[in-house]
């Protein structure tokens, strides 16, 4: 890696701090350095595009600007097709409306297209309205996710009053924000594990076991107290994950997206002699004689 692009947000201050101690970094091993801010990011990724030597690998921070800048090459791995920060939040009756609005309102400064979905799971086990059982209490738990679902609207709408970044916000949340109600937890855990979300925050009693039923999220938050701005900047999880239900086919980036496997055959005469029939057999019924009879001309007879 003889060129380093380094694409980095300004902060509110107009400071590209982090991005400036990286290209220091790199440029002191020897590398060229390419520093861009957000703002010129998809002209700086377009400039891959103008190389006369295809690149192997890009990786970076799930965003819509690094998947645009297509780098022209067909073989060029991008880290996962990115997209619009997400978040889902899954609460019951021991979660705080407070604690859940504000995780909702970190995502949703983000980006205007950023989504934001709460699954407030009523209590109950799942099929007791339909045997009839105790019908009574589970419209009492509904109405109960119902109650905390109103207030963590209300949570929402009062801390958005207050956002900086509130023209954002309310931008994610008109396009892309929900509070739905489960009839169970095992309706919300259903659903959570089909929308994939990038981050998942478990808000739920037992939420470690819970959390432990959702394979198919880039990383989940457990518990009141693991908030996802704690996973963006300082719990050492790497924050470049999948979007958009990718969740349910990529995993976040870690050391294995800069590994390549490859592997390697040798094979006896002994083991040719015993192999040779089967694929024979195996390539006739695919239709491909030419397979066969390499096989077979390596059986000794």
């Amino acid at each position: 890696m003889r060129t380093v692009l380094i694409a980095n947000p300004k902060g509110g201050s107009g400071k590209t701090t982090l991005a400036t101690n990286l290209a220091g970094y790199f440029a002191t091993r020897g590398r060229r350095v390419v520093l861009s801010d957000l703002d010129r990011q998809q002209s700086s990724l377009a400039w891959l595009r103008r190389r006369p030597a295809k690149l192997p690998l890009i990786q970076g921070v799930n965003g819509r600007r690094e998947s645009d800048a297509d780098p022209g090459a067909e073989w060029t791995i991008i880290d996962s097709p990115a997209g619009p920060s997400e978040v889902l939040v899954l609460a019951d009756g021991t979660a705080a409306p407070g604690l859940v609005a504000r995780e909702v309102l970190a995502q949703a400064e983000h980006d205007p297209d950023a989504a934001c979905v709460v699954v407030v799971a009523a209590d109950g086990e799942s099929g007791a309205a339909e045997d009839g059982d105790d019908d009574s209490t589970h419209a009492g738990a509904l109405a109960a996710a119902d109650a905390l679902a109103a207030a963590i609207r209300t949570a929402i709408e009062v801390q958005l009053s207050e956002a900086p970044r509130r023209a954002v916000a309310a931008a994610a949340l008109a396009a892309n924000g929900a509070v739905l109600v489960a009839a169970n937890l095992d309706e919300a855990v259903a659903f959570t594990r089909a929308w994939a979300p990038e981050h998942l925050s478990v808000m739920t009693a037992a939420a470690a076991v819970v959390a432990s039923r959702i394979k198919t999220a880039g990383t989940t938050f457990v518990g009141p107290f693991a908030s996802v701005a704690f996973g963006d900047y300082l719990t050492g999880a790497n924050h470049v994950l999948p979007t958009g239900g990718r969740a349910r086919s990529f995993s976040g980036l870690s050391v294995h997206h800069y590994l390549r496997s490859y592997t390697v055959q040798e094979i006896t005469a002994r083991g040719a002699a015993a192999l040779a029939d089967d694929v024979a057999l195996l390539a006739d019924a695919e239709g491909l004689p030419a397979h066969g009879a390499a096989a077979l001309a390596r059986r000794g007879t």
